[in-house]
């Protein structure tokens, strides 16, 4: 696990559960440990799934399976491969012949934290701090990876089965135990120590490790009974279930039998001609993908994304059962390039090769995951290399030092401390992004003793002034990203080019809520019918806050389309239903969305956010006894602030202002730091009219996050409501600043100079926001006429 990797994520997540779902099950949650330490005595009481050898099945796999081992017979070729491969060994049960690290008696040390690692009756032990932070000794249970890095992972009685926070570094010449979050300490109570919520298994890494996992989560118990066909991930994690295909071998393989007994099979594109044009040494015709092809089937591990459903299959779009993300900056720089640990998928969506329809399998073998030619010799397959390998390209002189594609095209990180991945977007290396925007660039970070202007200067030097390549969102992003007053408008270009990725699109979609314009109006408009579901998603997301009728009237065509994360994010746009107007087969979907959305958030019924998440959709429900049992139970699963602040609302909401004071004092002596908290309790007391109380809080909460204008907002308001008229203005002006596109700051800005009948002041604030505006004919007529009393009284 990463340092302060989001949850859910793992790829099991980050994500929206769809708020739907909650983004915290694919960006994280601050929980507590929920675990019970164990002691080594105590072994034979631990509720674990079965281990099993790798490629067989195991006892408490589903009806249908047939495991790894079947397919052998037949297929000889590719299970060689994939018994060679890391999918194979992605899950092992600890043993000698498993276990790489060194449980020689060694030790480790992390931030006053110690570990020892050594064997006992026959069993692979780490004594360690558990969740008490009292040392205790630890089974290994499993050995999971296998390189760079191998981690251990421990099961506790309630099934809970967690990653220990020492992991050994496999490769040769650097063997050792390291700590994942080398850089900062992990106390107990942390969400990411590794008895908390963000090391474990069961959520966050289970499904993409072992093959058919049941996350098997009771939510009345607060226990897990997980199960797996296999161990690791194995030729049914792929292609489904297996057991018709192998009566089908076994029968004389009958030709009537659809799909040759696979119960769904991902479709496959057109041959696609590979022959590079002599001009661009590239191919120049591209094959259109058909819908669930293999990158979705790779997608489902291989992606950052929440999963809310365990009925997924080959052939399916992967947005029918898991979420992926946008390209937000806490995982994406304003390029595209990857900034946290995102998992290929989302990078790859974003290049020119996806678009064109290549596939995962044109480089990688599927079965023993390695490339199919060394290093950058796979891009000659389709690119020549007479073209690409010289100097005129490349700006190096060819040799055994000079840059490849893969160097060039495919930018490194580093996760986990010793896990390299290459970014699969596959893009031009834009330094000049890098002195306009600040993004990475592939030339400075191999010329790490010269600036990103010397880099800039040799590719326009090289390739001349006009910039090429495929993704052109950037300044876009970063716009948004700096609430830039020009980034409407660069992000309504982003949205209207059919040649963008569909994932960018609808990152821009996202970033356009709270710019209104008819054009931004339009393209909402437009993204609800866009082909690409996460366009509609976006497009739907996009839609919260609005009036609840405009809500209603936007999502009620969507409860019914035909991939489940749309209907899900439908569903939680709208819980009040379709309009009032809608017939009855509208009504009929609705109840049957919701039905869909209430059980994805059951599925995640571990994570407080998703408890949160069903609070809020039976809040606007109306249903006020059944939100706040789902806040009471996110609660209980472990401290996180988001669920604490929507209980206070709701009681506020049904005027328990006291219960609401009460939990938001307690929530605040917990995390002082708590921005949320603070901003929550002055509205409490200002419910209460205790004003001057109330405004020390909401100072406080601006404070803390610079980076919320409603908070500043608020506060401002509070300073005016008691006379602090010149202190108002300061916070305003403060947060304005940091938010100059913020809509609600300007027009309290402009009222304060209205009110002090400040002509200076006033217009450009006008002009500002009829600009921010640019629809609102008042706000034009009142620039007129502030611009003609200004000339008038000069």
């Amino acid at each position: 696990m990463e340092k302060r990797r989001p949850l859910g994520t793992s790829p099991s997540v980050s994500g929206a559960t769809v708020r739907g779902l909650s983004k915290a099950l694919m960006l994280g949650s601050a929980l507590a440990c929920a675990a019970v330490v164990i002691a080594v005595g105590a072994v034979r009481e631990r509720n674990r799934p079965t281990p099993v050898e790798i490629g067989i099945l195991s006892p408490e796999a589903e009806p249908g399976h047939a495991g790894s081992a079947s397919c052998a017979g037949c297929h000889q070729a590719e299970t060689r491969a994939w018994r060679a491969s890391q999918h194979a060994r992605a899950m092992q049960p600890a043993g000698p012949e498993t276990v790489s690290g060194n449980f020689d008696d060694a030790r480790a040390e992390h931030f006053g934290t110690r570990a020892r690692f050594f064997r006992k009756d026959g069993r692979f032990i780490v004594d360690t701090e558990g969740a008490d932070g009292k040392p205790a000794e630890f089974v290994v249970d499993y050995a999971f990876g296998i390189e760079p890095l191998q981690q251990y992972l421990t099961t506790f009685p309630d099934g809970r089965v967690q990653v220990l926070p020492f992991a050994w570094v496999t490769t040769p010449g650097q063997e050792r135990w390291i700590h994942l979050h080398p850089d900062e300490p992990v106390p107990p109570g942390d969400a990411l120590h590794w008895t908390g919520p963000g090391q474990n298994w069961n959520f966050m890494c289970a499904d993409c490790h072992s093959t058919s996992v049941r996350k098997g989560y009771d939510a009345a118990t607060n226990r897990f009974a997980t199960t797996f066909s296999e161990i690791s991930v194995g030729c049914e994690a792929c292609h489904g279930k297996a057991a018709g295909h192998v009566a089908w071998a076994t029968t004389g393989r009958p030709e009537a039998t659809p799909q040759k007994g696979f119960a769904s099979v991902a479709p496959r594109r057109t041959s696609p001609d590979r022959t590079p044009d002599p001009a661009t040494g590239s191919p120049s015709r591209g094959v259109s993908r058909p819908v669930g092809d293999e990158v979705e089937t790779c997608g489902t591990c291989h992606a950052r994304r929440g999963r809310f459903a365990e009925d997924h299959g080959p052939g399916r779009p992967l947005a029918d059962s898991f979420r992926p993300v946008f390209l937000t900056p806490d995982l994406f720089e304003a390029d595209g390039q990857m900034r946290d640990e995102v998992f290929n998928d989302s990078s790859f969506r974003q290049s020119k090769m996806y678009a064109k329809g290549v596939v995962c399998s044109d480089c990688h073998d599927p079965h023993g995951g390695k490339l199919k030619a060394a290093g950058a010799d796979v891009c000659a397959q389709c690119h020549a290399p007479e073209k690409f390998a010289r100097a005129e390209h490349t700006g190096h002189a060819p040799g055994p030092n000079a840059p490849d594609c893969i160097g060039c095209h495919m930018p490194k990180r580093t996760y986990m401390v010793v896990d390299v991945r290459h970014d699969h977007g596959f893009r031009v290396p834009r330094p000049d992004l890098s002195v306009s925007i600040g993004v990475s660039n592939t030339c400075t970070d191999c010329h790490r003793d010269k600036p990103a202007v010397w880099a800039a200067r040799a590719i326009e030097g090289w390739h001349g002034p006009v910039r090429k390549g495929f993704q052109t969102y950037a300044p876009a992003f970063h716009a948004a990203a700096v609430d830039d007053p020009t980034a409407r408008d660069l992000l309504l270009r982003v949205v209207a080019d059919a040649d963008t990725p569909a994932v960018a699109r609808a990152t821009a979609l996202v970033f356009l809520r709270g710019r209104p314009s008819a054009a931004v109006e339009a393209a909402l408009r437009d993204g609800l019918a866009d082909p690409d579901p996460m366009v509609r998603i976006a497009a739907l997301e996009a839609h919260e806050g609005r009036p609840a009728d405009e809500r209603r009237r936007r999502a009620s065509p969507l409860f019914s389309d035909p991939v489940r994360a749309v209907r899900l994010q439908a569903a939680a746009l709208a819980p009040e239903g379709p309009p009032p107007e809608a017939d009855a087969t509208d009504r009929r979907a609705f109840a049957a969305a919701a039905s869909e959305y209430v059980a994805a958030l059951q599925f995640n019924a571990d994570r407080p956010e998703a408890r949160a998440d069903l609070g809020r959709f039976y809040r606007r429900q109306g249903k006020t006894a059944e939100a706040e049992r789902e806040y009471l139970a996110a609660l209980a699963l472990g401290f996180t602030i988001g669920p604490r602040i929507d209980l206070a609302d709701l009681y506020r909401e049904t005027g328990r202002d006291g219960d609401a004071e009460a939990l938001l004092r307690r929530t605040i002596a917990e995390a002082p730091d708590a921005a949320a908290a603070h901003h929550a309790l002055g509205l409490v007391l200002i419910r209460m009219k205790r004003y001057a109380e109330a405004s020390d809080f909401l100072r406080r909460a601006a404070e803390l996050d610079p980076t919320r204008p409603r908070y500043a907002f608020v506060y401002a308001t509070a300073l005016d409501a008691l006379g602090r008229k010149a202190e108002a203005l300061t916070v305003l002006e403060k947060a304005a600043a940091v938010r100059p596109a913020n809509i609600e700051l300007i027009t309290a800005l402009l009222q304060h100079a209205l009110a002090a009948r400040d002509l200076e002041r006033a217009l450009p604030l006008a002009e500002r926001l009829s600009g921010l505006q640019p629809d609102d004919a008042s706000l034009a007529r009142l620039s007129e006429r502030l611009r003609a009393a200004r000339d008038a009284a000069r």
